[in-house]
């Protein structure tokens, strides 16, 4: 991967597709007009139609610097705006006959009997029929197929990324993690004339002896800017507050997390740490209670009898 390139994960908003891409450059004046049409290949959402968000709260990406390395940008299908035809007036003069009732043994009533009709298993069985021909390639199930796949796909990125936090949240708190200062060409400056540091940080992967995975291009934040951070996303509505869950952070935002890891780790703790232990340093005013009990969700049974 070139030094100038980073690896980006994408989610669709209306799909949950989840794709990650590789070889991004975001640099320069065109970097975000290439990223645009590099989305438009691969989730077929063109280019006028694209509105992306990126960062912790996602916040509108109007220029490539809002996006920041191991952010997940959320790509949202808009609809651009048409101009209203107007209605030509009918030539019709009969309005006995435009405002005749149809009668109930219509063409429409009858498919929708036949469908409710379908019992269950024969819908069950009419889908599994479908899925052994996209499997076996017979003709005329070359859609299903493709479906098929795409979905197979799509599953596959997100347990990836699913496995992939976990094994960052077990390196931290084993304190198995290794971090390299990354000396980057295109670093920013910030107010006080020092440039941002990027750290990459390595950890094991589980189950396995040698093998690391690698998080690159993660930024070195301040302090004050991390609780800011913090701050925002816990006066978000609870669904959004989940996100700070240090394991669930670990998915979310890589960037805040490893961030929140190495402060607490630089306040000399020797013992097992509680990552929810360093969200109460950083902020100790506001109330964290909520972290150390888990979200209990009803079930559908309980739904039923509310």
């Amino acid at each position: 991967m070139s030094r100038n390139c980073a690896r980006v994960c994408v989610r669709h908003v209306g799909t949950g597709r989840a794709e990650v891409l590789d070889e991004v450059d975001l640099t320069g004046e065109h970097g975000l007009e290439a990223l645009r049409q590099r989305l438009e290949q691969v989730f077929a959402v063109p280019v006028a139609c694209q509105r992306l968000r990126a960062g912790v709260p996602p916040r509108l990406v109007e220029t490539a610097a809002d996006i920041q390395p191991l952010d997940t940008i959320l790509l949202e299908s808009t609809v651009p705006e048409t101009p209203h035809h107007r209605r030509r007036p009918s030539t019709n003069t009969n309005t006995a006959s435009r405002n005749r009732k149809r009668p109930v043994g219509t063409r429409g009533a009858k498919q929708l009997a036949t469908d409710a009709a379908i019992q269950p298993a024969e819908a069950t069985a009419a889908l599994g029929t479908q899925l052994v021909n996209a499997l076996s390639g017979s003709a005329g199930s070359a859609r299903e197929a493709q479906a098929f796949r795409r979905a197979l796909r799509e599953a596959r990125t997100e347990h990836d990324q699913e496995v992939r936090a976990a094994d960052r949240y077990r390196a931290a708190l084993a304190r198995s993690y290794h971090v390299v200062r990354e000396e980057s060409d295109h670093a920013d400056t910030g107010a006080s004339g020092n440039a941002s540091r990027f750290w990459i940080v390595q950890y094991p992967k589980m189950g396995a002896r040698t093998a690391m995975h690698e998080d690159t291009h993660v930024r070195s934040l301040p302090v004050d800017v991390l609780r800011e951070i913090i701050r925002e996303v816990y006066g978000m509505p609870p669904e959004h507050r989940e996100n700070l869950r240090p394991a669930k952070m670990a998915q979310v935002s890589p960037l805040v997390f490893w961030n929140v890891v190495e402060y607490w780790w630089r306040l000399d703790h020797g013992h097992q740490p509680r990552l929810e232990d360093a969200l109460c340093t950083l902020l100790p005013t506001l109330d964290w209670q909520w972290l150390r009990t888990r979200r209990r969700t009803p079930s559908q049974k309980r739904f039923r009898s509310l």
